[in-house]
């Protein structure tokens, strides 16, 4: 399933029409051309290989980094970096080839608990990356050697980390640092949010853990001339229409997050907040 799809296609049609507006209203991404659009895979499987090919060479001319500074060079639209959540084997078998074809710098975020095995968190029965196996601790430190990836923390077992107790919540994110900077021999210093939840108490504790980043899942822009706690991505797949691809690298997808936000609002004006909590309460 598209990250735009989910609820049917007439909706996922909507989305776009309301996202070719907004691209038209941004000079089709030309005012955001000193932004940075983080995109967010999970997985990219033997059949999706072709269709990630493609998207790699469309971005491969404006490919940057999260830590990036340079804006000296002259851009018509928003630079743009890739990440992965979950180190599924896909992403070496798959993935990695197109990467290093388009000279394309990766993050991998890692539920550190989980490698070498199948997804130990509950995921729906057709799910297509239910059975898939995850990078073997070895991989892992074999390719994060490599110039085109590179892992981050994804928690320990990849759970919704504000559902936790305190002390649940604090082993996540420790034991899930210290066992890959011991795994990788250096400093681990982003987290990615697993399914994008956490509230202010998770992100106290991640503070204190040691992580300089968190990453979510709340669609919006990187200014890469700012420090940033919060990097927000676009949920993405080799799954995407070649024009939502396109609308979604361009940053037009943007308006997701507001009519989320808007939504949160209504629900807690009711008394009907949302169960967890995101990070885009402490990013607002």
């Amino acid at each position: 399933m598209t990250p735009y799809g989910k609820k049917g296609l007439s909706v996922r049609v909507i989305y776009l029409a309301i996202a070719f507006v907004w691209w038209l209203g941004s000079g089709c991404g030309w005012r955001h051309r000193k932004k940075t659009v983080v995109l967010c895979y999970h997985n990219v499987t033997s059949g999706q290989r072709h269709r990630f090919e493609k998207q790699m060479r469309m971005i491969a001319s404006r490919v940057g980094t999260v830590s990036s500074r340079d804006q000296e060079i002259m851009r018509f639209r928003p630079a743009v970096c890739v990440t992965f959540d979950d180190a599924f084997e896909g992403i070496r078998e798959h993935a990695l080839p197109a990467l290093t074809r388009h000279e394309i710098q990766a993050t991998v975020f890692t539920p550190t608990g989980c490698l070498g095995h199948s997804p130990s968190w509950a995921m729906p029965t057709d799910h297509v990356d239910r059975l898939e196996r995850l990078l073997s601790d070895e991989a892992c430190r074999e390719l994060d050697g490599s110039a085109w990836l590179s892992f981050e923390s994804h928690t320990v077992s990849h759970p919704s980390l504000a559902s936790l107790k305190a002390d649940d919540c604090k082993r996540e994110l420790v034991d899930s640092k210290a066992t890959l900077e011991a795994l990788l021999g250096r400093q681990i210093h982003d987290l990615a949010l697993p399914y994008g939840e956490g509230n202010e108490r998770v992100f106290n504790m991640a503070r204190r853990a040691g992580y300089e980043r968190i990453f979510t899942l709340e669609p919006g822009f990187h200014d890469p001339t700012r420090k940033s706690f919060f990097i927000k991505r676009f949920s993405v797949s080799p799954e995407l229409w070649p024009i939502e691809f396109r609308l979604t690298v361009d940053g037009a997808y943007v308006w997701l997050s507001l009519w989320r936000r808007a939504v949160r609002r209504v629900r807690s004006s009711v008394g009907n907040p949302a169960p967890h909590g995101t990070a885009l309460e402490a990013t607002s």
